[in-house]
């Protein structure tokens, strides 16, 4: 186990130094959704004399970045009316329509779209997950104390992210065999 944490101790070095480059960010938005959600100071009589400025602009911006679910449209990049292209692009478009709709995108979007707007960044998560009952790909919106990312100007020059996931002992043990047992023994001490 000891071997593992070493190997571990770059990873954890780079989280760290990303989690100190984005706390004043995080500071910020936790001072937005905390003023964002004040109910003791939307309650107040006071309040009647205030326009809920921020309120009304996120409720103003919020369907101009997204109001609907997504509708696929996949055609064939070379217009020459093969029955092989039109056949595959008809059954990708149906495809990512279903995929969409099982996933329920509309709810994550929203999330994410909340996020853009109260904080100024959303993280959809995309993951690919291949079990017993069939395959399937999860679309999800990731909280912003979950995704950390290489410190970068420009996406271009990131070089790996990060997301956080919630999970339960059992599903650690389960997911990680050996080590997630080990792993859920030693935090429980």
């Amino acid at each position: 186990m000891a071997e593992d944490l070493d190997s571990a101790k770059p990873w954890l070095g780079r989280l760290e130094h990303a989690r100190k480059e984005m706390q004043d960010w995080q500071t910020a938005a936790d001072n937005i959704d905390k003023a964002y959600s004040d109910m003791g100071h939307l309650r107040s009589a006071a309040r009647d004399r205030e326009f809920a400025l921020f309120w009304s602009n996120i409720q103003i911006i919020g369907p101009s970045i997204y109001a609907r679910p997504p509708e696929p449209v996949v055609t064939p990049k070379f217009k020459d009316r093969r029955p092989l292209y039109r056949t595959a692009s008809e059954f990708l478009e149906r495809c990512t329509k279903i995929s969409l709709d099982l996933a329920d995108i509309d709810q994550q979007m929203i999330a994410a779209r909340d996020d853009l707007c109260i904080s100024g960044r959303a993280v959809m998560w995309v993951r690919y997950e291949d079990e017993e009952d069939g395959e399937r790909v999860c679309y999800e919106h990731v909280d912003r104390k979950d995704f950390l990312s290489d410190p970068a100007r420009y996406w271009d020059e990131v070089d790996w992210v990060a997301n956080g996931a919630w999970m339960r002992p059992d599903d650690i043990k389960e997911r990680f065999g050996e080590k997630g047992r080990d792993l859920v023994e030693r935090l429980q001490k």
